[in-house]
């Protein structure tokens, strides 16, 4: 608690199913080829991680396959919590595809499942999104806070105030959640803000973008 670690070059953990709290992490990532990845865990799996920060930055090319990626977390299931924790880091990714099951890229959390809540948190860092003119399908998706959100998911009392940016791509952009998957109803999205620059430019002129929630 209260700790720093400094000099990450890869996720602290694989999968966290216990508690991390107050600690802050330093580094830079490469994430060209990764699947699922977060400065903290690849994957949040029932666990929680409470006052945590990262300064970590990313970056890296992505080729045409699903993908997590998250400031904090790439991916939270079994009803993981993520609250009170901040990015700072930048998120920069070329190639960010399309396809079935969506690219999920979020500063706080890439990907998020049934039965989850994320809290409280924030983001400063900024995040960008180049797809290299992919014309696929509005199923990925780029966010201030969560990337994909899917099944009975709450996310509240959160902030984004770093530039969300997409270009030669269809991903959904938000500045709270990227999208939903299709058909879910019990998704909550309560009580968050934006104040970040959210943009876009599209590969087929066709737009899905907003402040709070894309799709």
């Amino acid at each position: 608690n209260g700790k720093s670690i400094s000099g990450l070059t890869a996720p602290l953990f694989s999968v966290v199913s216990g508690e991390i709290s107050d600690l802050t992490l330093k580094g830079s990532i490469d994430i060209s080829g990764e699947r699922e990845t977060g400065a903290f865990a690849e994957k949040l799996s029932g666990g929680k991680l409470a006052g945590c920060v990262s300064y970590v930055q990313m970056s890296g090319s992505r080729a045409a396959s699903a993908l997590s990626i998250g400031g904090l977390v790439g991916t939270a299931d079994n009803g993981a919590v993520i609250e009170d924790c901040v990015n700072n880091g930048d998120i920069t990714i070329t190639g960010a595809y399309n396809e079935e099951n969506g690219n999920a890229m979020g500063a706080v959390v890439g990907y998020v499942k049934t039965g989850c809540t994320v809290s409280g948190c924030v983001n400063n860092g900024t995040i960008f999104a180049d797809g290299n003119g992919n014309t696929s399908e509005y199923k990925g998706a780029l966010s201030g806070i969560v990337g994909i959100a899917n099944g009975s998911v709450t996310i509240e009392k959160c902030l984004n105030a770093g530039e969300v940016k997409a270009v030669n791509t269809n991903l959904c952009v938000g500045g709270i959640l990227g999208r939903t998957s299709t058909g879910d109803k019990d998704i909550k999205v309560i009580y968050c803000a934006n104040t970040g620059k959210i943009s876009k430019t599209s590969a087929t002129g066709s737009e899905r973008i907003a402040g709070i929630v894309s799709y």
